[in-house]
């Protein structure tokens, strides 16, 4: 999948070398291990509560810029002075998403939010499979599947911006900031 969808190119290309990255919800390391071997003066922490997901993300072989914790991002957020928040696949299992973002973005003022969700809009079968009331969700634990207004309006409502989306494979891709003050 990774290598046919080519998606962590958008992480690794939004990222410049020797910044420090947050990897929330990262999983067993993917998205992480690709941005910390794209650039070698990062400091790249991956962060997952799912303590199997952290224990194969430290048992594969990992440049000597990426670590892993095993955390809840609910529970607080580890120390340091990030440049960039990755959310890749996080928020579709949140139920308040607005809650948890502006959570973020007051913890790690300035940073630059890289964030990929799953897009509603990828085929016509998923409007009419949700119409008919079945399950249209590409993963059982999925609370939503965003609109491209849905996920604008939750970017806007919870203290950033949308300054760059593309849609890649069904999926959006998002360079969000911190809304300014005017």
């Amino acid at each position: 999948k990774h290598r046919l969808t080519q998606y962590h190119e958008f992480f690794v290309q939004n990222i410049e070398n020797g910044q420090k990255v947050l990897d929330i919800g990262c999983g067993y390391g993917a998205v992480a291990r690709s941005i910390a071997a794209a650039h070698p003066n990062s400091k790249v922490l991956g962060l997952d509560y799912c303590e199997d997901s952290i224990r194969q993300a430290d048992s594969t072989k990992n440049p000597k810029n990426l670590s892993f914790i095993l955390s809840d991002v609910h529970d607080g957020l580890p120390t340091g002075d990030w440049d960039v928040v990755v959310l890749s696949n996080v928020l579709e299992h949140i139920v308040d998403r607005i809650a948890l973002l502006n959570s973020l973005t007051r913890s790690l003022p300035n940073c630059k939010f890289l964030i990929r969700v799953p897009l509603f809009e990828r085929d016509w079968q998923m409007a009419l499979r949700k119409e008919l009331n079945v399950d249209f969700r590409s993963d059982p634990d999925h609370k939503i599947e965003h609109s491209l207004s849905e996920f604008e309006n939750e970017i806007n409502c919870s203290g950033l911006s949308v300054c760059e989306f593309k849609t890649l494979w069904g999926e959006i891709c998002s360079v969000c900031h911190e809304q300014r003050v005017r």
